[in-house]
């Protein structure tokens, strides 16, 4: 007979998020938060539905990818775009002002070194992408000013990380600055590689589907371009999110009335 475990599994983590998600509810609990408690409950450290740290690490990577395809389908990059310096500004100070903060108090109260505090303080000032866009998308406040300016902030974090990751061997000593213009030119080029390759691909891509005059075929589409991107940055050693982080977002059904691949010519006869 065929091997149906990993359904079961995955059947049985949605009865619980699902039980967790109604129960809660009633106690007005974000649904996040519920959700959150449902992979803790299902995790290995609970009653072992998904058994390996690599089983949660892939279905959290998946579901991230998939969170920001359905974002970014409602999300408009011509506004950010309006909005750019605030965002660099604002994205900056806040990331900064964090880090710092933070190398500052730690050593003061616990008495650990300052390359520690300044790398503890550098992650303390990334968000979760992922549980931001989910309580933005619930309250329809993507597209509201402070929504745009949030996003813009989260997506220039997302780019910080990789500046983030290179700080780490040189923190621990495991790197010398001698080393650093190479390491960061490696990943400014898998960067532009997989960014640039969706900008060029992406829309040939789009022009095929709409040809087709399935209006259907369109979000299935932005799925393919990105799990797509996700699976090839994973190939050449970065995270599933963070690749697709760099074609993300993505063209939206509104934005794309104003190109060649609008969505009103998928449904003429």
């Amino acid at each position: 007979m065929p091997d149906h475990s990993l359904l079961a599994d995955l059947v049985v983590t949605y009865a619980i998020a699902l039980a967790l998600l109604v129960t809660l509810a009633r106690l007005r609990v974000p649904g996040i938060v519920a959700l959150m408690i449902a992979g803790v409950v299902a995790g290995p450290s609970g009653i072992r539905v998904i058994k390996t740290p690599e089983e949660v690490e892939m279905l959290a990577e998946v579901g991230i990818v998939l969170l920001l395809f359905t974002v970014g389908l409602d999300f408009s990059l011509a506004a950010m775009r309006q909005i750019w310096r605030t965002i660099l500004s604002a994205g900056a100070l806040q990331i900064a002002g964090t880090a710092a903060a933070v190398a500052v108090v730690l050593p003061l109260t616990l008495k650990v070194s300052f390359q520690l505090a300044l790398f503890i303080g550098l992650f303390v000032a990334l968000s979760s992408t992922a549980i931001v866009l989910k309580g933005l998308a619930e309250r329809n406040e993507l597209a509201s000013p402070h929504g745009r300016v949030t996003v813009g902030i989260l997506l220039l974090q997302d780019l910080a990380i990789v500046l983030i990751l290179l700080l780490v061997p040189i923190l621990s000593g495991q790197m010398t600055l001698a080393a650093v213009p190479m390491a960061l030119a490696r990943a400014l080029l898998a960067i532009a590689a997989v960014a640039g390759g969706s900008r060029l691909v992406l829309p040939a891509l789009l022009r095929f589907v709409t040809a087709s005059r399935r209006r259907e075929a369109f979000p299935l589409a932005i799925l393919v371009a990105s799990v797509g991107t996700a699976w090839l940055g994973s190939l050449i050693g970065r995270p599933c999110s963070i690749s697709c982080r760099s074609c993300w977002p993505l063209p939206s059904p509104s934005s794309s009335a104003k190109r060649p691949w609008r969505l009103d010519r998928c449904s003429r006869r």
